[in-house]
C-alpha cells in the first residue's frame, strides 16, 4: 500500500480540483452578492436624482408657464397703449381755445423817456421785439 497508482493519483486530482472549484466558487458568489448590493445603493442614489430631478423640472415649468403669461399680459398691455397712441395720432391736434388777434394794435411804450436810453438804443430793443415796460 505504500505506492500510489495512477488511478488514485487521478481520484485524488479530483477531489482537489473539486474542493479548489467549490471555493472559488463560494469566494465569487461572495463578490458577486457584494456587486449586487453595490448596485442596488447606486441605483436607489440614482432614483432619488432622478425624482429631484424631475420635481426640478416641475418646477421650473411653472415658472415658465407664470412668465409667459405676464409676456401675454405685457404685450396686450402694449397693445392697448398702441391703440392709444394711434386713436390720438388719428385724431389730429386739437385747437386752441384762445384766438389770438393778431391784427390788434400792440401798445408800444417810449423807452426814450427813461433816463439812460436814447433813440438807437430803443429802437434796438424795438427790433429784439422789446415794445413796453412790461417786456423790460
Amino acid at each position: 500500500m505504500g505506492s500510489i497508482t495512477p488511478g488514485l493519483m487521478l481520484v485524488i486530482g479530483i477531489i482537489i480540483g473539486w474542493v479548489l472549484a467549490w471555493l472559488a466558487g463560494r469566494s465569487g458568489r461572495e463578490g458577486f452578492s457584494r456587486q449586487i448590493e453595490r448596485m442596488q445603493s447606486d441605483l436607489q442614489r440614482t432614483n432619488g436624482l432622478l425624482e429631484e430631478s424631475r420635481a426640478q423640472a416641475r418646477a421650473l415649468n411653472e415658472d415658465l408657464a407664470n412668465c409667459e403669461a405676464q409676456l401675454a399680459e405685457a404685450g396686450s398691455n402694449l397693445a392697448d397703449v398702441q391703440q392709444g397712441t394711434m386713436t390720438t395720432l388719428d385724431s389730429g391736434p386739437t385747437r386752441a381755445s384762445a384766438v389770438i388777434d393778431l391784427g390788434a394794435q400792440v401798445h408800444v411804450d417810449d423807452f426814450t423817456q427813461i433816463k439812460g436810453i436814447g433813440p438807437g438804443y430803443a429802437a434796438r430793443l424795438a427790433e429784439a421785439g422789446i415794445t413796453s415796460y412790461a417786456d423790460l
